[in-house]
């Protein structure tokens, strides 16, 4: 063996961090991030809606700022990795999106500020 490989230190490949996340908090972490983007949530979720650029696109990062998400791994890569599997939510890079009618989640700058007068209206009400 020539003498400048004796040298360096023999490396194995690393496995991918989704690896070390237990079956059952890989499924726990695809049901949580999938409930985020189903119609129930999004119908009441103001603020992930407000997070969407003009193609329904938010960063992976927001998501795993969520309390939830952070209960289980704060592990954007792994995320990633549990993430390719769903047939609920599809990724661009770092970025994630409902897959299937994200246009209808989208708000708009008016229909942004209508919602906020809803929902401040609908918070009033709760403190009368």
């Amino acid at each position: 063996m020539p003498q400048h490989f004796r040298s360096q230190p023999f490396r194995t490949p690393q496995p991918s961090s989704s690896s070390f996340l237990p079956e059952n908090l890989r499924t726990s972490l695809l049901k949580q991030i999938e409930y985020y983007f189903s119609v129930e949530n999004l119908c009441k979720d103001i603020y992930l809606r407000r997070m969407m650029d003009e193609q329904g696109w938010v960063p992976v990062s927001l998501i795993a700022s969520f309390k939830r998400v952070k209960m289980i791994t704060g592990d954007v890569q792994c995320i990633l990795d549990v993430l390719r599997s769903s047939t609920v939510v599809e990724l661009m890079g770092d970025r994630i999106r409902k897959r299937e009618d994200w246009e209808r989640w989208v708000l708009i700058p008016q229909e942004d500020q209508q919602m906020e007068s809803l929902h401040l209206g609908t918070k009033r009400l709760r403190i009368n």
